[in-house]
């Protein structure tokens, strides 16, 4: 309120010129508008028209919404002064004035514009505005252009009030708007214009008006001068009022002929009792939501339908208003993620609480609390404030405390946000006492204060739904009880009030939720969304709305808490949105949507789509072999095709199914199913692993559509080969003319869809379904489709099929006897065929892998390939053999060095399979290679270097390692052993066979022997910068420390470089015990030393100290280790702290050095001493020092400062000391006579003093003001004026500060209280236009019951004489009337009506006499006119036919059981064996012999009519199965047996079995070292089953190379470890032996240095 006043009081001095006007954006142009943002602008504006700027031409817009603060700041109308109309454009551009509220007495036009001679347009106007001359929500009156606006304001007058204008003048005009508000007047009150001389066209009143005198629901009074003055509108509030009351128009001034072309196409509501329905057409509401009801209205470019609003509605309009939510409409909000814990009322509609209906309460005046009080009228008042609310249409709880309420923060409100709008949910405020010592009864009860927000709530006949018996809780404390809370809403009332400890727990949480920020949203800142539920639905409703932010994105919702359709599921499920696009819950939905549509997905209870065909095998199901559908593809039922209809909710159960694609059987009745075949209860079959129930299908009795047939016609599914009705399970208990169950239904008769009703003995089309059974048991992947492709075969003319069986079962291979073999195939074979290529019988079982097999129907041919392997030489051959036949395998075909070809294998390099010329039967093409067997004889020579021999080693293989041959290793005098061994140039590693070095297949080769000659290591040094180092030192030896900045050179000069093979060098933190202890320095930062390294790179931290260790090789593998002392590297110069380079200091300054390893610190070359600190005191000298520190490594820094004695420069002031110009500091005292700023008045309304602004010091002391023409002469003050004695002069200067002035138009000056004026009255309305009060009264000397002054109607018709005529003005007043139905008028006693009969019962509508006799001209037993029987059936011809109407009134008879009928003689049925004994039941003649069934080994062949055994054994065909005798399974160790074959029907024995072969070796899954090897046990014999292959350096057989191999190894050469290694591992470089070699590969193989590889 104070920011309001405040801002107030800036408008009032920008009206009186003291500040620069508001209204600065634009010049006013169309291209240029005057824009209004703010509440401020629009009061400038308004404060600007009514000093007299009419602003005619000029275009003004609004461009945000604008609170007018209600009853807080009374409105005062834009053009308040009939002589200052408004005549600008006003453009709302779609924006709303909340707000606005009127209260004044004035006699003058009320509303947000008081007199408009302008246009104003696109505006929606809400508040209150009550006047006692014209009023309306937009304008009090109008003489120019009011269009697409909204008024959504309570309007009052006494004289003429209009929901969108009051007085709407000759030339004004209102087109397109709407009100909302309602209306009451006294005289002339109508829904959108009091009293109409203009033009008033399409628009439309909802709210209720009431009045004394012409009272009317579009317009009050019309009064205009032109055709269709009043057209194309409406109302469709209620109407009620003393005289004149019309659903359209109270009254007009013109003659009732004349009226018609004054108020055209105008519609009111039907069901308003008070309404008699003046001038225009009634229409109930539901016709008020149909645009077929509105002749005239033009829905093309003007009006539109919208479901909430249940009216038309101008487009306009519509588009500043659509998608705002409604108040008492109910929405949904999700308060899941509110933390709402414990109990919830069973009754709300989602327990999960994502969808929760609040009802739109809209804005309220009221008070709320945020803490715990009582709440006094003082508090109410001063923290009363507008706010939008939403209440709760449930209580969330039903029984809970007010304190655990409090501790949830439910009572003063938790911040929750939804839709992109933050709301606080707290309960409501609802008064700490109430008025109920004063009222009779709870519906009068209030809460006090009166402004708490329950009652306003109620007070806005906002309906509060689902009422409990003990309430719910409010905010407030009890003013009567101490700790008692307050409850509001109790016994189903919602009025009354009842106070309740904080810790009672019986009563109801009842939220509301209080927008947030709601002023700045504005009125139109909320959209609503529709979300249709596509057959789903919550709280009973298919479609509801929830509330997001307009012009912002939002979150699509959840999906729980939704009830889904019958049939479907939530999984899956996603909007569809008004723009097309699909949003799952939870994703961003952009701000254009208005509407999500529910994307439900039908339940399907397997993975396997809907709407394929599947082929199944029937035959076995006993269907009649003569009733047979011959158009089947396959009449022995082999092969039935399906539709796979998914899963249907049907019968009010879910289940899966297929229906078939044709009648399996014709020509059967219900009967026939029901009692011979068994189809209506069904049969039970098991297909292919699957359980289904075979039957009809339900079909529906008429008037429904939940039966299966209808179900899978609903998905989409076809149901194939319709044309032949198909039976359903039902039938039809109420056809008429038949009787009860003896009527069966058929479907797919005429159309798929076709119903028909038939007799149950007539004969058509079983098409049965297949219902899957116990399907909740089954996994969703339980069905599997196999195709089969039939290979140029077909069935009934398709070439691929398939079936379906269980998912991860073995099934039995299809028959093949139904199958059409591929034209020209001749052949008596066939089989199935997998894509491994395995082959299967018809009737076998196949692996529940197999998705598809393939009709075989010629046997193949195999292919038996020769290849040479890798090795082989020659050329690659080919045989080939017929499926069941056999050859002869070829002999040694290829040749290999080194080897001989002894049989064949069935890979490359594995075991022999087949001996050469060995037989091949197998039915599979195979590729084989040769088995080798190595040669053995070959010689290895090995010589000195000058060709002496060493030795010879004879019996050589191919493969066989040198190194192995060549043992025992040879000696030789003067050498301690052989070291290497060469061919050529060639060296013999470890891993170098006999063959290469015989390339050619030589028979001998000859080795060179290197020997190891040199006994001792060689010396050596490291040099590091100028520093030499040499020999080793130990743990225990003293060592020095030397500095180095790291760019020293690191040199290694061994004395005999040409020996050396490889050096090392690397950096460690220690010293070790042994050179042998040494090697360890390795394992820290080791490379392989090639030429001379930096100290930097090879050192890796600053100030850390190292030993730098050197490890070198001879050619006879010996390690030499030496090392340094240790060595820091520090490449940091020493910091100086305290002191900059270049700058100069006002006193001796404090100067630290940082530095680990300082040497020396001087300035200007003297040495100085520093502290403990490492700091030193830099004392003032005349000129420059320079201060340089030095370290142990070399690094030094040097500055240059100046140190100076004192401060210098810098000038003090008034109020500020003197500033250093060296070092910046304040230093000195101020300087009192030195100001730095200007001399200024300070003035009061009486008196001045002159004084500095910067210090205060006064130049001019405190003195009265003197003036002169309100102005002081020595300051130039200007007086700002008071009038307390209201004579018109400044009571301080003396100045004349006004003139009279008459606000209220009562003749008299408001200021002294002088008359000013008289009364006038020239636009001839009784009322002064000054004042508004009557002056005269009503004259009518003309008898035409208007007033000769004013010109509105003064009385009404009066009819004495009963003649219909008036006997004022002489006019035709009434019509004839006839109550007691006389054919007489009761009035003036003339005949006037005829005989009538409209219902055709041959009585008069009128007086009830009779008027005709019963005809039947057609013969259908009804008479023509009423309709009521007048004969039965006759039948003397007895054909069962009525002799009258022709129609069948009988069915045929048998009594004799002759199968002729009694009545006509005609045969009615053919003989029937129900009971299957070979006799008919009716006539008794033998009809059938036995027939069917099939012998076997041990049964007779059965007789499928009377089920009985006949005939003889058939010894050949077996049954029962077989089973397996003998079998024996297969190990690793020995062979097995197959099993010999018996049937189990007869116990005789059909085929032999065969041999096993052993299993390989099964490995088992960890590695193990055995005997140095790396291996797999056998899980089943404990045998090597597999050997891991040679992996150089991994000494643990982890199968990777790590420090953990590095150590193994060492300690294995060094005889210390006692574990399992991998041996051939450990001898990296191959060659026969474990050595330190081996070692130093794995280290620079660990290290990345070397790639262990190589040795592989």
């Amino acid at each position: 309120m104070k920011k309001r006043m405040l801002s107030l009081l800036i408008l009032l001095c920008m009206v009186v010129g003291l500040i620069p006007s508001a209204l600065a954006q634009g010049q006013g142009a169309a291209g240029d508008p005057i824009l209004i943002s703010s509440y401020e602008e629009l009061v400038a504006f308004r404060d600007t028209v009514n000093n007299g700027n009419k602003y005619s031409g000029k275009h003004i817009k609004l461009v945000a919404d604008i609170d007018l603060g209600g009853s807080d700041t009374p409105w005062i109308p834009i053009a308040n002064l009939s002589n200052k109309p408004f005549e600008g454009n006003f453009d709302g551009s779609g924006h709303w004035i909340t707000g606005l509220y009127i209260s004044s007495g004035d006699g003058k036009a009320k509303g947000l514009f008081g007199y408009n001679d302008g246009t104003v347009r696109n505006l929606c106007v809400e508040g209150s505005v009550n006047g006692s001359g014209s009023t309306g929500a937009i304008a009090g009156i109008n003489g120019g252009l009011v269009e697409n606006c909204l008024g959504k304001a309570d309007v009052s007058s006494s004289i003429t009030a209009g929901g969108i204008v009051g007085y709407n003048e000759t030339h004004g005009t209102v087109s397109s708007c709407v009100n909302t508000g309602n209306v009451s007047g006294s005289v002339d009150a109508g829904g959108i214009v009091g009293c109409n001389y203009g033009m008033l066209v399409n628009s439309g009143n909802t709210g209720d008006v009431s009045g004394s005198q012409y009272t009317g629901g579009v317009v009050g009074y019309e009064c205009g001068e032109k055709v269709g003055s009043t057209a194309n509108c409406y109302s469709r509030g209620i109407v009620t009022g003393g005289a004149s009351v019309g659903g359209v128009a109270g009254d007009q001034p013109l003659s009732d002929d004349e009226y018609q072309n004054r108020i055209v196409n105008c519609y009111y509501l039907s069901d308003s009792s008070s309404a008699a329905g003046h001038y225009g057409s009634g229409l109930s509401r539901e016709s008020f939501k149909n645009s077929g009801s509105f002749g005239g209205f033009n829905f093309t470019d003007i009006w539109t339908m919208d479901e909430k609003f249940e009216a038309p509605i101008p487009k306009g309009v519509y588009a500043m208003i659509s998608g705002n939510p409604t108040e008492g409409s109910t929405y949904y909000f999700d308060l899941s993620g509110a933390g709402l814990a414990g109990e919830l009322n069973p009754a709300l509609p989602d327990g999960s609480l994502h969808y929760v209906p609040f009802t739109y309460v809209g804005r309220i005046d009221a008070y709320s609390l945020s803490e715990k009080t009582v709440t006094t009228e003082e508090y109410a008042n001063a923290n009363s404030s507008l706010r939008s609310l939403f209440v709760s249409d449930y209580n969330i709880y039903l029984s809970v405390t007010w304190n655990d309420l409090n501790a949830l923060g439910l009572i003063f409100g938790k911040i929750i946000e939804n839709g992109n709008i933050g709301y606080t949910l707290r309960v409501p405020s609802g008064g700490s006492e109430s008025n109920w010592k004063t009222v009779e009864s709870g519906d009068n009860t209030r809460g006090i204060p009166a402004n708490n927000e329950w009652d306003r709530i109620l007070d806005k006949g906002i309906t509060v739904k689902n009422l409990v018996k003990l309430g719910h809780l409010s905010q407030d404390s009890s003013l009567s009880f101490i700790d008692h809370a307050t409850a509001r809403a109790l016994h189903y009332n919602a009025r009354t009030f009842s106070n309740i400890s904080y810790g009672r727990n019986d009563y109801g949480y009842r939220p509301v939720l209080d927008i947030q920020q709601w002023a700045s949203l504005g009125a139109n800142g909320l959209k609503e969304v529709k979300l249709e539920l596509n057959g789903g639905s919550v709280n009973g409703e298919g479609t509801i709305y929830t509330v997001v932010k307009k012009g912002s994105a939002f979150k699509a919702p959840v999906c729980e808490g939704l009830s889904a359709p019958e049939g479907y599921t939530a999984a899956g499920f996603a909007w569809l949105g008004s723009d097309g696009n699909t949003y799952a819950p939870g994703a961003e939905v952009p701000a254009e949507v208005t509407s999500l549509s529910a994307q439900w997905v039908y339940f399907e209870r397997f993975t396997l789509s809907a709407g394929g065909t599947y082929y199944f095998d029937i035959s076995a199901l006993g269907l009649p072999s003569d009733r047979i559908n011959g158009e089947l593809p396959d009449t022995s039922l082999s092969y039935v095709p399906f539709t796979f209809a998914g899963t249907v909710y049907a019968d009010g159960y879910t289940h899966t199914l297929l229906i078939a694609d044709y009648n399996v059987l014709t020509g059967v009745s219900y009967k026939d199913l029901a009692f011979d075949i068994g189809a209506i209860g069904g049969k039970t079959a098991n297909l292919n692993g699957i359980a289904y129930i075979m039957r009809v299908p339900t079909v529906g009795r008429r008037g429904t559509n939940s039966s299966e047939w209808d179900k899978i016609l609903s998905k989409g599914i076809t149901i194939k080969n319709t044309g032949i009705g198909s039976l359903g399970s039902e039938t039809d208990e109420g056809s008429p003319g038949q009787g009860g169950e003896d009527v069966a239904i058929i479907r797919g008769g005429s159309s798929a869809g076709s119903r028909e009703y038939v007799n149950s003995v007539d004969g058509f089309g079983y098409r049965p379904v297949l219902v899957i059974a116990d399907e909740e048991s089954l996994g969703g992947d339980t069905l599997k489709a196999v195709t089969l492709n039939l290979a140029g075969g077909s069935l009934g003319g398709e070439s691929v099929i398939n079936i379906l069986v269980a998912n991860g079962a073995e099934f039995t291979a299809p028959s093949a006897a139904a199958l059409t073999r591929p034209e020209g195939n001749t052949e008596d074979y066939f089989k199935w065929e997998d894509s491994e290529g395995n082959v299967y019988e018809p009737g076998s079982k196949i692996p529940a892998g197999v998705t598809a097999l393939t009709a075989k129907w010629s046997r193949s041919q195999y292919t038996v390939t020769y290849d040479p392997g890798a090795e082989g030489i020659g050329e690659t051959v080919t045989d080939s053999k017929t499926e069941g036949g056999y050859i002869i395998l070829h002999g040694a075909s290829f040749t290999r060095l080194g080897y001989t070809q002894v049989g064949w294998a069935l890979a490359d390099g594995a075991e022999m399979a087949y001996s050469l010329e060995s037989v091949y039967a197998a039915d599979e093409s195979v590729t084989l290679y040769p088995v080798w067997r190595e040669n053995d004889h070959y010689t290895v020579h090995l010589v000195n270097r000058d060709g002496t021999e060493v030795a010879s080693y004879g019996n050589v293989k191919w493969t066989d390692l040198l190194w192995d041959v060549v043992n025992p290793r040879p000696l030789k005098d003067g050498y301690a052993k052989l070291q290497r061994m060469y061919f050529g140039s060639k060296r013999a590693d470890g891993s170098t066979m006999y063959k290469d070095f015989a390339a050619n297949g030589e028979e001998s080769i000859t080795l060179i022997a290197v020997w190891d000659y040199y006994p001792d290591g060689m010396p050596c040094t490291i040099s590091v910068g100028s520093h030499v180092f040499s020999g080793y030192r130990g743990a225990g030896d003293e060592v020095g420390v030397y500095y180095f900045r790291g760019d020293e050179l690191i040199t290694i000069n061994p004395k005999y470089p040409e020996e050396i093979t490889h050096m090392f060098i690397g950096a460690c933190d220690k010293l070790f015990d042994s050179s042998t202890d040494a090697l360890h320095w390795i394992d820290y930062n080791a490379a392989e030393y090639t030429a001379p390294v930096r100290v930097g790179d090879l050192l890796a931290e600053e100030d850390k100290e190292y030993i730098l260790f050197v490890d070198y090789y001879d050619y006879a593998s010996r390690v030499v280790v030496i090392n340094t002392e240790k060595l820091v590297l520090d490449k940091t110069a020493p910091a100086f702290g305290g002191i900059e380079n270049g700058k100069a200091y006002c006193g001796a300054q404090r100067v630290t050095v940082e530095e680990k390893h300082l040497e020396s610190v001087t300035v200007n070359g003297v040495r100085v001493e520093l502290g403990a600190d490492n700091s030193f005191t830099l004392a003032p000298a005349g000129g420059r020092q320079t201060v340089v520190a030095t370290d142990k490594a070399g690094n030094v820094t040097q500055i240059t400062v100046t140190v100076n004695d004192g401060h210098t420069g810098g000038t003090a002031t008034c109020k500020d000391k003197a500033v250093c110009e060296i070092c910046g500091e304040e230093y000195g005292e101020l300087n009192p006579e030195n100001h730095t700023g200007e001399e200024v008045w300070e003035q009061t309304e009486t008196t001045h003093t002159k004084k500095w602004n910067c210090c205060g010091k006064a130049t001019v002391e405190e003195a009265a003001h003197t003036f002169e023409h309100g102005v002081c002469t020595v300051c130039a003050y200007s007086c700002t004026h008071k009038d307390e004695n209201t004579d018109h002069k400044c009571d301080i200067c003396g100045k004349t500060v006004s003139n009279h002035v008459d606000s209220n138009n009562d003749h008299v000056c408001d200021i002294c209280g002088k008359a000013v004026s008289n009364h006038v009255d020239d636009d001839n309305n009784h009322l002064c236009d000054t004042c508004g009060k009557a002056i005269t009264n009503h004259v009518d000397s003309n008898n035409n019951h208007v007033c000769d002054i004013c010109g509105k109607a003064v009385s009404n018709h009066v009819d004495d004489d009963n003649n219909h005529v008036c006997d004022i003005c002489g006019k035709t007043v009434t019509n004839h009337v006839d109550d007691n139905t006389d054919h007489i008028c009761d009035t003036c006693g003339k005949a006037i009506s005829n005989h009538i009969d409209d219902d055709n019962n041959h009585l008069c509508d009128i007086c009830g006499k009779a008027v005709s006799n019963h005809v039947d001209d057609d013969n259908n037993h009804v008479c023509d006119i009423c309709g009521k029987a007048v004969s039965n059936h006759v039948d003397d011809d007895n054909n069962h036919v009525c002799d009258i109407c022709g129609k069948a009134i009988s069915n045929h008879v048998d009594s004799n059981n002759d199968h002729v009928c009694d009545i006509c003689g005609k045969a009615v049925s053919n003989h029937s064996d129900e009971n299957h004994d070979h006799i008919c039941d009716l006539c008794g003649e033998t009809v059938s012999t036995h027939t069917g069934g099939t012998a076997t080994c041990k049964d007779k062949a059965v007789c499928k009519i009377c089920g009985e055994a006949y005939g003889e054994l058939n010894p050949e065909n077996h049954t029962g199965g077989t089973h397996l005798e003998h079998e024996k399974a297969a190990t690793c160790t020995e062979k097995g047996y197959t099993g010999d074959t018996y049937c189990s029907g007869c116990g005789e024995k059909i085929a032999d079995g065969s041999e096993i072969p052993t299993k390989p070796h099964t490995p088992g899954e960890k590695w193990v070292i055995e005997n140095g090897k790396k291996v797999k046990k056998c899980t089943e014999c404990g045998a090597i089953a597999e050997t891991a292959p040679r992996m150089p350096g991994d000494v643990d057989g982890d199968g990777e190379i790590t420090m953990l191999d590095c150590l193994y190894l060492k300690r294995y050469i060094l005889g210390t470890f006692s574990g399992e290694i991998v041996l051939e591992n450990a001898d990296v470089d191959g060659d026969g032996r474990i050595d330190a070699t081996d070692y130093l590969y794995l280290k620079r193989g660990y290290l990345g240095t070397f790639d262990l590889s190589k040795f592989a």
